[in-house]
């Protein structure tokens, strides 16, 4: 035990926590902004929704593949108000 608090109160382990720290800060920094294709996905089937044809990716294919139902009909909302559902879906 106390080599482990030996460690972390050298410099050594204080440089690797400040860059460990960087690191977070930057992958958060950077991928902030990028969508994740799940959200596309559920886009389309509000927006399919909203059109008349049903919860469904293509229309005429019955097949469930949103990751959550209620967050569909969220945007399905905000598509049927006009809202862009990457502005709807950041609110």
């Amino acid at each position: 035990m106390d080599t482990l608090k030996f460690f972390w109160s050298g410099r050594l382990g204080k440089a690797i926590l400040i860059i460990c720290l960087l690191l977070i800060i930057f992958n958060t920094y950077a991928t902030w902004g990028i969508p994740i294709d799940d959200a596309y996905t559920t886009f389309r089937y509000a927006r399919n929704l909203v059109n008349g044809d049903g919860a469904v990716y293509n229309p005429g294919d019955r097949v469930e593949g949103y990751s959550n139902f209620l967050w569909m009909l969220l945007n399905a909302l905000g598509l049927w108000l006009g809202i862009n559902p990457l502005v709807f879906s950041s609110i």
